[in-house]
């Protein structure tokens, strides 16, 4: 806990809720790397909520991933970081 500096050597196919969770999941136990998600199609605002609660990070628009630590993005929104 504590470190900010999370980054995955994670690629994600046709970016769905469930997908995308089980990549952020795995996210946790790395600190290097690149996390990479294509194709915007994350299902629901409840994906960002997700995330956001597992302290984690992602963004999908136009096919490609834009992330940084704590602050999560869905496809229509930015959620303030807690």
């Amino acid at each position: 806990p504590g470190q900010l500096n999370v980054v995955c050597n994670i690629t994600v196919r046709n970016c769905t809720f469930d997908r995308v969770s089980k990549a952020i999941t795995l996210c946790m136990f790395y600190h290097k790397g690149n996390l990479t998600i294509e194709d915007n199609e994350i299902e629901g605002s409840v994906t960002g909520i997700s995330m956001l609660a597992v302290g984690s990070m992602v963004a999908c628009r136009n096919n490609t991933i834009s992330a940084t630590y704590g602050i999560v993005l869905d496809n229509k929104e930015q959620l303030e970081p807690v």
